[in-house]
């Protein structure tokens, strides 16, 4: 798993109490553990600091070699924290009272094992679906389990911040542990409560969802907590159950609020490009979404323009057709006409040997899309067979003028 972490102060607190951080051991198994530590001045970042890194030693020394050991491994290393953290409250009279709360994960092949104790939260991101998988030991979320109150009146009531469990504050660490499975591309978020109390769970949906890099997804979360007041320290811990993190977006993801994305239909040199509905003229198109580690070099943004920008005035039913060009997110789009077929290099491969009258059609549609755009002054310089697409009806279509030129300046 892919995991990326962030913790700020926020705008109100004198110090940061979160501690946060990712560990992995010799199995190539990752534990990531969130603590905030409770208790204000009595050194709560003491007991989440000292949280953070003895479970991590811990792992690293004598880690669960299964999911199923994973569940026992919390439990005992819980305990044996809170044991140690009450200990010192009782020799040092300056560290009474001090706390913490712990959200933590430990991913196996199979599966990742979910820790937690107060109040800091811990979700899976599936298929659009964003499911929270701890319980919160909150006196807020006593009173929603019986009915008293709804979820959203509990995040503004003032007894919010009230803890039922904690590490260090009373003998029995009564610690939740359970065990999930994750798909292809799910996403694992673990937070303080610094975050879910500010930001809803749609907007946090909507971040998650943005095909860039982890890093970036918990930036935007801690500043979308600071924009909403920053009440309390922030912390975020992002992982996902993929190899292709950042380059994919998933189906669902609506760009610009109008372009829902069904699925890839390719990558390319430059940019990947998407199947999706626009729900304004209800009607498929394809979507090109400049790639996540060019999008700040300038040349391929010029490009990327240019291809825009050529293909915006060629009007010929053989130039696959541009309707919208816009950023979403920082990230550059292109939504195309929806040309359901293939390209001419993969027709080939299937139909080969074509028949000789099928080739001069082929020649004659791809010759008419050619002499527009040089009427308007444009060489396509890049006419491949991957370049020109053939639909259901065997209409031809090119496309990719990504490295046209212009005959004269102002062509472009």
């Amino acid at each position: 798993m892919k995991a990326a972490y962030q913790t700020d102060i926020g705008h109100q607190r004198k110090q940061n109490q979160d501690r946060v951080a990712v560990f992995t051991n010799k199995l190539g198994n990752q534990l990531m553990v969130i603590a905030d530590g409770i208790g204000g001045n009595r050194s709560g970042d003491i007991a989440a600091e000292q949280t953070v890194a003895t479970l991590g030693s811990q792992f690293k020394k004598r880690p669960p070699q299964t999911s199923m050991e994973g569940i026992r491994w919390f439990a005992r290393e819980t305990q044996l924290i809170n044991n140690k953290i009450l200990a010192q409250s009782k020799r040092n009279l300056r560290l009474q009272g001090m706390g913490t709360t712990m959200v933590a994960a430990i991913t196996f092949k199979d599966a990742v094992v979910v820790a937690n104790i107060g109040d800091s939260r811990g979700y899976i991101l599936h298929q659009n679906l964003l499911t929270q998988i701890t319980v919160d030991h909150s006196l807020v979320n006593e009173l929603v389990k019986t009915g008293d109150i709804s979820e959203d009146e509990a995040l503004k009531l003032p007894q919010s911040n009230i803890i039922t469990r904690a590490i260090g504050i009373s003998p029995d660490a009564q610690v939740d542990v359970n065990r999930f499975e994750l798909n292809e591309g799910d996403q694992l978020l673990m937070c303080s409560d610094g975050l879910f109390k500010t930001v809803s769970k749609e907007r946090i949906i909507k971040v998650l969802e943005l095909p860039i890099p982890l890093e970036e997804k918990c930036a935007q979360l801690i500043k979308m907590a600071n924009d909403a007041g920053g009440p309390d320290n922030i912390t975020v811990l992002i992982g996902i159950n993929s190899n292709q993190e950042g380059e994919e977006m998933n189906p669902g993801y609506e760009i610009g609020h109008r372009y829902r994305i069904i699925r890839s239909l390719g990558e390319g040199g430059m940019a990947n490009v998407y199947l999706a509905h626009d729900m304004v003229l209800d009607r498929d198109v394809s979507v090109k979404l400049l790639r996540l580690d060019l999008r700040d070099d300038p040349s391929t943004k010029r490009r990327f323009h240019r291809e825009a920008m050529a293909a915006t005035q060629l009007n010929d039913p053989h130039i696959v057709g541009i309707y919208d060009v816009g950023e979403d997110h920082g990230l550059q789009y292109m939504v195309m006409q929806y040309v359901k077929g293939t390209d001419l290099k993969a027709y080939i491969r299937k139909h080969y040997p074509i028949p000789l009258p099928q080739v001069i059609d082929i020649m004659e549609q791809v010759l008419s899309a050619v002499a527009t755009a040089h009427a308007h002054g444009i060489i396509h310089r890049d006419l491949k067979p991957q370049n020109i697409l053939i639909d259901e009806n065997k209409n031809v279509k090119i496309t990719d003028f990504g490295i046209a030129v212009a005959v004269s300046q102002d062509s472009l």
